[in-house]
């Protein structure tokens, strides 16, 4: 049970980690070619887009009991023997993780 704990933790964290350095390539990249406000501010900024993007359009994106329902071949409310197609999965670890970064980019604002 714990090592599923972490395991979920780390994907979380790597997810986060990931999205945040996409978020801060594009703030330094504003900062660098239109200039008007310090790199700080500019990350921090664009961390509160992306991760409020990601979440929105993860949180729109779908049921997974509407997904499961779609990949499955059923026959007089039953699943067919033989119909083995791998249900889809939500994206729901990209919620936490959006708004992970929306925290770490105000804090960023806060701090910087």
């Amino acid at each position: 049970m714990t090592r599923r704990l972490y395991r979920g933790l780390l994907v979380l964290l790597a997810i986060t980690l990931i999205i945040t350095a996409v978020c801060a390539i594009g703030g330094a990249l504003y900062e660098r070619f239109h200039g008007g406000t310090t790199y700080a501010h500019a990350i921090a900024f664009a961390m509160w887009i992306g991760g409020g993007l990601v979440a929105l359009l993860t949180g729109g994106s779908g049921s997974t009991s509407r997904m499961a329902g779609e990949s499955r071949i059923v026959v007089g409310g039953r699943f067919v023997q033989g119909s083995d197609i791998p249900q889809p999965t939500s994206p729901f670890v990209l919620i936490p993780a959006g708004i992970l970064v929306i925290v770490l980019g105000a804090l960023l604002d806060v701090f910087a």
